[in-house]
């Protein structure tokens, strides 16, 4: 499907779903806003949002966000360098705080924008609020690192893949976790005993992965 149609004298508008979005760039296009209701199906027994639907309202700002700024739509928020070279955003890390979990009916505003982090990565943060009142109900941030989708091995983030993704990131280090000794720098622990069952070579985007670990 195509994102955008053309009009009668062939500039390109967006897309009915683009149009329907309720989300859009910040004025300085370095971040990405967007607000969403909680729907019932999205609530647990207590009438709140899962962690799964927070994960996944996480993943589709994120991913609307990559489109906005014309990275692909296949899924992976590649630039053109990237898919000349086969290359892919992998999830490396992810934490999620949330202090309050919105209720059903409740419009939920996150806004996301992406760093650089090291060498390899890139990092993607989120702030939650109600959009009622303004209040900050969750932060969450995220390390992805670059792969070769053939070999599976991870690549450096060349300097014509940073000239294409950086140029719409913040020039100054900012973080959805400012403070020192945060949750988010803690290290996860080495699992020791054995997984009874395992497979290789599946991949899955980090929402689904919450629920099946949930």
């Amino acid at each position: 499907a195509v994102a955008t149609a053309e009009g009668r004298e062939g500039v390109e508008r967006p897309g009915l779903a683009e149009r329907l979005r309720m989300g859009s760039l910040l004025e300085d296009g370095l971040s990405y806003k967007e607000s969403f209701i909680v729907r019932c199906y999205e609530v647990g027994i207590n009438k709140t949002a899962t962690v799964e639907t927070i994960a996944n309202l996480l993943q589709e700002v994120g991913c609307n966000h990559a489109q906005s700024v014309g990275f692909s739509t296949d899924g992976f928020a590649t630039t053109t360098t990237m898919r000349e070279l086969g290359l892919i955003w992998v999830t490396n890390r992810m934490h999620i705080e949330i202090y309050k979990y919105p209720a059903w009916g409740d419009v939920v505003e996150i806004e996301t924008w992406c760093q650089a982090d090291g060498k390899i990565g890139t990092r993607r943060d989120w702030i939650l609020k109600d959009l009622a009142n303004g209040e900050v109900i969750g932060r969450a941030t995220s390390k992805w690192v670059m792969m070769n989708q053939n070999t599976r091995r991870l690549q450096r983030v060349s300097d014509e893949v940073r000239d294409e993704v950086f140029i719409h990131c913040p020039k100054s280090p900012r973080l959805a976790f400012p403070e020192e000794n945060n949750g988010s720098l803690k290290k996860i622990p080495v699992l020791t005993d054995p997984a009874q069952h395992s497979r290789l070579g599946l991949v899955v985007s980090f929402s689904p992965l919450y629920g099946w670990l949930l």
